[in-house]
């Protein structure tokens, strides 16, 4: 070959380089095997996204330096120590669940069922491409959108263009890309889990014992009938997830059909090659219904979802990190977004540090007139007796307080759907409610009065319990209990409840909405509306994703007339209405698969709102709860009631034996005085790293240079030569200690 050739030949060579790296697309050199049988799709700065047409897999790239996201780990199937079936998943975008006709169910991956039996086909999209998975075992069709924009990955299945070609089987749901940025058994790393404030699980904790992480986003559905609860456990309140590995971090949020979902998560084990997470989708719901046949033996048989819910697509979007991310990182990510589309806005001003105080107004408990047992409506906690228990504290020291008061509404907790804000003539009526509401706004003091309309305890006119509810899938009505604490099973002879179907929930919301500017209260909280999310099954349409729909719609009319909002510990949802939050969880459940709980949702909103933990006197250590509260950039939160704690017992608010403020008033000051100086400093600051520095030991860093560090254990801490007390903290950078 000439040297002219040769020189012609390197320029080309050459040129082709530059060319794929200019786009971010890989060079298919020998050196590069790992991408065959990719081709690039999207470019988007220094981003590309590549498709495998022949197994539907999908690799996305940095080409500056060199960072990777993979749906299908490389090398999957060279682990000899697990099963070929369970191998196949590892290579599976899709794995879909279906029903038979007898109710059966089954799942399906798409590497075995659809890709080997030649059912995969793809097509170029806006962005990205799409892939239609076509099951040929059960004739279902679903098609899934991979689009990239900037550092945002998103699937989405398109559910209008679901196919299901034999009526013998149903789609019910599936797992969406079961193993994004999965790590393997070698690999350093985290899954991050949206479990309370947010728990964190670490690559190969040896934990594969405990069973898969499995957590429903906003809780179960209501509509579904649970025959005994599950002891304490938070709610996944965010429908957020993330891996930290070593190639590529990723924080997903399910951008859309949230509600219909659950983030699932596993550790590697001796039959499981990888950790991961990633969420399910709940396309038909089902529950267990019993029936008598003509024997009159009582079976079971599993009733389904008829219609597929009310919704154009499941999206799931991975933000991509740069390797090793930290948690900090992914919920300073989650802000970004939440900020970006409009759901936080900063609420908070500077030096704003309240103490929190949850107070409870009347209670429905049995006293007896004329020697008959009779269930009334007693005080607990009259409008008097709120004024003075904010009196008491701010006298105490505590010189900034924010009162949410539950059950004020005449009738007590136990009455009838309110449609009026009318005052409880048992805690003092309208003159007592208008001192009340006085004092607040005489005192400069946010106060928010609890309003529930979802719970039917009585019917009332249009709002008729067996007609108004919401329905299960057996078109029973939803009835909700409580459960005891030793037993965790319903306790059937106690007051029930009826949820009132989501449409009807609406029209309270007008009616009771229309009535609080006559009334004097200026901000109300909504509790039900922003935790408690369910379906009813008695028309079209009224799926979870309808009725949040029509939950958020409610929330904007109650604040919109009342003026300002607090929400206590709100779903994801919510966060838009919330000028106050209260009752944020500090902790996680405790899976035994996760490691540690991280204050996730405290990082997300810091700065933004203003929010309160849970009640410091009911967490069982007072003190603790401080520390925590320095932790986590809390409000401390105090429960109370004044009066009748001998009558709560067999009532809905039994816990509320130990509330009595007389006991507590003092203590409460006492702490907040001490640390409302430190959390005042950084009250509108931005936490900008949080870090678990040993057993006991956090510090959380803000933006304006404040840092905190507290040590939880009982002995002195040592950290970079600086000593934290036992059962104390330090603070750096600020005036306040």
């Amino acid at each position: 070959m000439s040297c002219l050739k040769k020189f012609i030949r390197l320029i080309g060579v050459l040129s082709a380089l530059c060319l794929a790296f200019a786009v971010g697309i890989p060079p298919t050199n020998a050196e590069d095997a790992s991408y065959e049988g990719f081709k690039s799709v999207r470019a988007s700065g220094a981003l590309s996204l590549h498709f495998n047409e022949k197994s539907g897999a999908v690799i996305i790239r940095n080409g500056e330096n060199g960072s990777e996201w993979r749906t299908t780990s490389e090398n999957f199937d060279m682990d000899e120590s697990i099963k070929p079936n369970i191998k196949m998943n590892y290579d599976s975008q899709l794995i879909i669940k279906y029903a038979d006709q007898s109710g059966n169910i089954y799942e399906l991956s798409s590497a075995a069922f659809c890709v080997k039996k030649g059912g995969l086909t793809s097509e170029k999209i806006t962005d990205g491409v799409r892939a239609s998975y076509y099951f040929p075992k059960c004739k279902i069709t679903v098609p899934v959108d991979y689009t990239l924009n900037g550092n945002e990955f998103t699937a989405s299945v398109i559910i209008k263009d679901i196919k299901e070609e034999d009526s013998s089987y149903r789609l019910t749901g599936w797992a969406l890309l079961p193993y994004f940025n999965a790590g393997g058994k070698q690999e350093n790393g985290f899954l991050f889990v949206p479990d309370g404030c947010g728990a964190i699980i670490n690559f190969n904790n040896g934990k594969s014992a405990y069973k898969t992480y499995k957590q429903y986003i906003y809780g179960r559905d209501g509509a579904i009938d649970i025959t005994a609860a599950s002891g304490h456990t938070e709610n996944a309140l965010l429908p957020v997830f993330g891996t930290s590995a070593p190639k590529g971090s990723s924080v997903a949020v399910i951008t859309s059909g949230e509600s219909r979902c659950s983030v699932n998560a596993r550790v590697t084990s001796a039959t499981e090659g990888y950790n991961s997470v990633y969420t399910e989708f709940i396309y038909r719901d089902s529950t267990m219904a019993s029936f008598n046949d003509k024997s009159w033996n009582k079976k079971e048989v599993r009733v389904f979802e008829n219609s597929a819910p009310e919704l154009d697509k499941l999206s799931v979007t991975y933000f991509l990190l740069e390797p090793a991310a930290g948690y900090t990182d992914m919920a300073l990510c989650y802000q970004n977004y939440l900020v970006k589309s409009g759901v936080l806005n900063e609420k908070t001003t500077k030096g704003y540090y309240p103490l929190f105080v949850n107070a409870y107004g009347s209670v429905n408990a049995v006293k007896h007139i004329l020697g008959f047992p009779v269930k009334s409506e007693i005080a607990l906690t009259k409008y008097t007796d709120a004024v003075n228990i904010l009196k008491e504290l701010k006298a105490a020291g505590a010189d900034s307080t924010v009162l949410k008061y539950n059950s004020w509404i005449k009738g007590g907790p136990e009455g009838k759907i309110p449609l009026k804000a009318a005052a409880s003539g048992v805690l003092g009526g309208k003159s007592g409610l208008k001192k009340l509401t006085g004092y607040l706004k005489d005192n400069g003091i946010n106060g928010y009065f609890d309003i529930n309309i979802t719970d039917m305890y009585k019917s009332r006119l249009g709002y008729i319990k067996t007609m108004d509810s919401a329905k299960m899938l057996n078109q029973s009505p939803v009835i909700k209990y409580q459960y005891s604490l030793s037993t965790l099973q319903k306790k059937e002879t106690d007051a029930f409840w009826y949820l009132l179907n989501p449409v009807k929930v609406n029209k309270a919301a007008s009616k009771i909405a229309a009535s609080l500017k006559k009334s004097g209260v200026s901000g109300v909280s909504c509790d039900t509306l922003g935790t408690q999310l369910y379906s009813s099954y008695n028309e079209k349409g009224m799926d979870r994703v309808s009725t949040q729909a029509l939950f958020e719609k409610s929330l904007e009319e109650l604040k919109n007339s009342a003026g300002s909002m607090l929400l206590s510990a709100p779903n994801a949802y919510a966060l838009k209405y919330a000028d106050e939050i209260s009752s944020l969880p500090t902790q996680s459940s405790g899976y035994g698969i996760t490691d540690y709980a991280v204050p996730f949702y405290q990082t997300v909103i810091h700065g933004f709102i203003p929010y309160a933990m849970e009640p410091a006197n009911k967490t069982g250590d007072f003190e603790k709860s401080v520390l925590t509260a320095l932790e986590t950039g809390s409000s401390l939160q105090l429960e109370v009631i004044a009066r009748n704690s001998d009558k709560i017992d067999n009532t809905q608010f039994y816990t509320l034996y130990a509330d009595m403020y007389g006991e507590w008033t003092e203590k409460a000051a006492k702490a907040y005085k001490e640390i409302s100086g430190v959390l005042k400093s950084v009250s509108n600051a931005k936490i900008k790293e949080h870090t678990v520095l040993s057993d006991g030991v956090r510090r959380t860093a803000y933006d304006n240079g404040v840092t905190v560090t507290v040590n939880y254990n009982d002995s002195e801490a040592e950290v970079s030569g600086e000593k934290i007390p036992a059962m104390g903290y330090t603070v750096n950078g600020g005036k306040g200690q």
